[in-house]
């Protein structure tokens, strides 16, 4: 289907024709394995060739059946079906295709008779859902072609007792993405002719995710689920629950790719707003699953998590998916060869121009990814005795799960550069020479592996020691943050703002200064060392980071970790001896 869209969409003009239009009906079939007639399935079925053999464990499989109810505490008596199809069966999507072959035989002949220029009809079906599609220079057209197909299959649809379920059907009208500035423009125009309930027109992008939905659903972001876990396991839960509903079905809808110097850019890709409600959305997960301070920068956050950024992510997995559906050729690594006439994914037809869309640029670019994969296939693979490459890689596993790799490593390394670029900009753009111990690391998941083995309050403490975004005096002031105190001389409780100085009169409160110099906490300090076995402030966050965490618990007064001190251990029991 969306094969057709495209090809209407980049049709060049002519002839007159400006461009051509993409209608669609959607019909489903009401009660669709109840209504077969099963004399006229078998008949069917024989007309089709099958074996008289089969036809009769056909005709077994479809008589003399029987359900049981089964209710708490009590069973019924079998009960006769001799009707239709059974449901559940996974032989009967088969049986029902069968049946309505001659529906689709019908149209594809209907569809050979029609002798109009620039008009195109497709038919799809599954099961019991049926599509008509309509392509022409207008959509008057599109109409009065698919209300002749319409009729044809309701008279056969009488013949064969099926029906179709009014409520249930569709009438699409596909038209070119317009801007949201349009769309208000032209809202305003109807409810100045007084047409305020005309139905708004929906965004490009209906593909999409339910994002809004998403991040308010209670099922992926409560965070009562997520008491108790350590961050490798809310991680892993993100990765594998919250983030595949992100990118369900985007090799359809993630039409985007990375900016690279001296490439245009794709024709009507992605739009930059619903790039940005991805990323916010992710920032949202990553944030809650990971236990950081609202206003920790995102980047720090998939760093720390070792998780892609959204659009690296979506683009590595529709890559991936263009990349495995290329056809493969029998006897050679295509990819070492100029694609031929009908592997390019272009359209190419006698009498017709078409210009170069989104689709076509991403299709090239999955070759290119496949091509990548082959020939590190060609260089890694160790066959078994009797086994060639080649053969090896016309496995669809071997040759999908080195194309899935090829585009993991692609994606890791677009992180690394996205990484380095903002270190570079952040270091030129600072004024200060100091840096948070998350900073100075290379992209990879050694970050993460810091974190292993600290429960959830420890985790979540440590990122925010090796980001700096923690509840200490300078954070605070950098953030705004205003705290309620008394005025001098009476009980007038008034908001100030928290100032950045150490409660030793430092000017900053900085997780460096808490560690390393504050005199408050020399004594504190020297359990430390006894502790690590050394002063150093490269190791303390980071081999050390589980001590080091335990220790900032205990000693920075964090309100936040009052309950969860307890368990350092740095803590004694103020009552014990």
């Amino acid at each position: 289907m969306l094969g057709v869209i495209r090809k209407a969409c980049v049709w060049k003009p002519k002839g007159g024709i400006s461009r051509l239009y993409v209608s669609m009906v959607a019909l489903d079939i009401s009660g669709a394995y109840n209504c077969v007639d099963r004399i006229l399935l078998l008949q069917t079925l024989a007309d089709r060739g099958v074996a008289t053999w089969f036809l009769r464990v056909i005709h077994s499989f479809l008589s003399d059946r029987s359900i049981v109810l089964k209710l708490p505490q009590s069973v019924s008596d079998p009960l006769f079906v001799n009707i239709g199809i059974p449901q559940g069966s996974p032989l009967s999507p088969l049986l029902f295709l069968f049946y309505t072959a001659p529906l689709l035989i019908m149209l594809a002949e209907e569809i050979k008779k029609l002798d109009r220029p620039y008009v195109e009809v497709h038919v799809f079906a599954y099961v019991d859902d049926t599509y008509i599609m309509a392509v022409s220079p207008s959509y008057e057209e599109n109409c009065s072609i698919l209300k002749v197909f319409h009729d044809l299959i309701m008279k056969w649809t009488k013949d064969a007792h099926l029906s179709f379920s009014p409520e249930k059907s569709l009438v699409m009208h596909f038209q070119r993405g317009v801007s949201d500035a349009k769309q208000k423009n032209d809202q305003r125009k109807r409810e100045a002719f007084g047409l305020t309930g005309a139905p708004k027109v929906k965004s490009p992008c209906t593909l999409l995710p339910d994002i809004d939905q998403l991040r308010n659903n209670p099922e992926y972001l409560q965070q009562k689920k997520l008491l108790g876990m350590t961050l490798e396991k809310t991680r892993q839960y993100y990765v594998c629950k919250i983030r595949p509903v992100i990118s369900y079905a985007c090799a359809a809808w993630f039409v985007w790719r990375p900016h690279e110097p001296g490439l245009p850019g794709l024709h009507r890709s992605l739009p930059a707003g619903q790039i940005a409600r991805l990323q916010k959305l992710q920032y949202k997960c990553i944030k809650l699953l990971s236990g950081a301070i609202r206003g920790t920068a995102q980047i720090f956050l998939e760093k720390e998590c070792y998780i892609d950024s959204i659009e690296i992510f979506l683009y590595r997995v529709s890559r991936s998916c263009r990349a495995k559906s290329l056809k493969l050729r029998p006897h050679d690594f295509w990819f070492n060869k100029v694609p031929q006439h009908h592997e390019d994914g272009r359209f190419h037809e006698k009498f017709h121009d078409y210009n170069e869309s989104a689709f076509n640029v991403l299709q090239r670019n999955a070759r290119v990814l496949v091509k990548e994969a082959g020939e590190r296939f060609q260089d890694t693979w160790k066959c078994p005795p009797k086994t060639t490459v080649l053969e090896a890689w016309r496995n669809p596993a071997n040759r999908n799960r080195a194309i899935r790799q090829q585009a993991i490593r692609q994606a890791t390394e677009a992180s690394k550069v996205i990484w380095k670029d903002h270190r570079r900009e952040r270091k030129e753009t600072k004024v200060t020479t100091y840096q948070p111990p998350a900073l100075k690391e290379e992209w990879g998941g050694e970050s993460l592996a810091y974190y292993r083995g600290m429960t959830r309050p420890e985790s979540t403490l440590g990122m925010q020691l090796r980001t700096e975004c923690v509840g200490l005096n300078w954070y605070l002031n950098k953030c705004h943050v205003f705290r309620e105190v008394k005025a001098p001389g009476s009980d007038t409780v008034v908001r100030v703002r928290v100032e950045a100085t150490c409660t030793c009169g430092h000017p900053n409160q900085t997780v460096h200064h808490m560690f390393m110099e504050c005199p408050d906490l020399h004594d504190a300090r020297l359990l430390l060392i006894r502790k690590v076995k050394h002063f150093g402030w490269e190791m303390l966050l980071t081999t050390n980071l589980k001590v080091a965490v335990d220790w900032a618990m205990m000693y920075f007064g964090l309100e936040q970790f009052s309950l969860a001190r307890l368990d350092s251990m740095f803590y004694v029991d103020s009552g014990g001896s």
